[in-house]
């Protein structure tokens, strides 16, 4: 028996017109009016346009069964929740924020529901932060630009957050760094911060465990269209951690995942970026490898 697991490089459903990947990807599960199971990785703000009703909107008509909402922040009773959880056929993973969402699996235990869902033969389905959450580990590198763009941003901020923020990325600066970006972030000069000599210095290196269910690779989505997902993150990513399979995987293109028996047989790219030039890449220490609609990649 076949069962999928599908990362998408979007973060919304539908993101910048690909629900045609959407459709597609639901066609190839082959599921008939599957039961699935929503759980954003953030916050919805109902009564306006949100993840959840974008994905009602584009999914809904695919299944006669109603779609279900799940909102992690709101479940009390784990046993309830797994019980949820196990009547679905698909469950999917959206957008967000990974390190609280991957806090709450593992206190909770989700991650091992989860494993108990996948050995039932069910798929999952990933946007964004929950396609990073279904490798083996989360992986990135983020450098001073990114840090120096949110405190360009800040100064529209409240004197209070704007020192809370301060706070917080001096705590986890380099120490190699730390006075250099105090220095700069007490500055009352308004340096220009994006000529600034710490630019291309790195800020922070992510590595943690994630849910384990595509062994050995680590994937940014929104490829080249997001300021923390550029071909110089997945470099530095790939030059840090070899051991790894580094993929950037831009909006609208996904990996498409076949498994037999609980195992991985087949990994291939299902869908596109409206702009060509935007690819499913993999970056080695030394090359880089892209791959179109249709192509099959090789996990080793």
């Amino acid at each position: 028996m076949e069962q999928f697991i599908v990362q998408f490089g979007s973060g919304k459903p539908g993101e910048m017109g690909t629900g045609d990947t959407e459709r597609q990807v639901l066609k190839r599960i082959g599921i008939e009016n599957p039961v699935i199971g929503f759980a954003p990785f953030h916050h919805i703000m109902h009564g306006m346009p949100n993840d959840w009703s974008l994905f009602q909107e584009l999914v809904q008509p695919l299944t006669s069964q109603e779609l279900r909402l799940f909102e992690f922040h709101k479940e009390k009773d784990m046993k309830l929740l797994r019980d949820k959880i196990l009547e679905c056929d698909l469950f999917v993973l959206g957008s967000g924020v990974c390190e609280p969402y991957l806090d709450y699996f593992f206190t909770n235990k989700v991650d091992e529901i989860f494993k108990e869902f996948f050995s039932l033969g069910k798929s999952f389905l990933g946007y964004s932060a929950g396609s990073i959450c279904l490798n083996t580990n989360y992986i990135h590198v983020v450098f001073f630009r990114e840090l120096f763009i949110h405190w360009n941003m800040m100064q529209q901020a409240s004197k209070e957050e704007r020192e809370e923020f301060k706070k917080e990325v001096l705590h986890e600066c380099p120490k190699e760094h730390k006075n250099n970006l105090k220095n700069v972030l007490e500055s009352k000069e308004n340096p220009d911060l994006f000529n600034h000599h710490m630019m291309e210095e790195t800020f922070q290196v992510t590595n943690r465990k994630a849910l384990g269910f595509i062994p050995k690779i680590a994937l940014l989505p929104h490829f080249d269209e997001a300021i923390h997902a550029t071909s110089a993150h997945l470099q530095a990513a790939a030059n840090r951690f070899p051991n790894h399979k580094h993929f950037g995987v831009p909006n609208g293109a996904s990996l498409f995942h076949t498994f037999e028996k609980g195992r991985l047989v087949r990994t291939e790219v299902v869908g596109r970026n409206n702009n060509p030039k935007l690819q499913v890449t993999q970056f080695l220490k030394k090359d880089r490898v892209t791959y179109k609609p249709g192509e099959k990649i090789d996990l080793g």
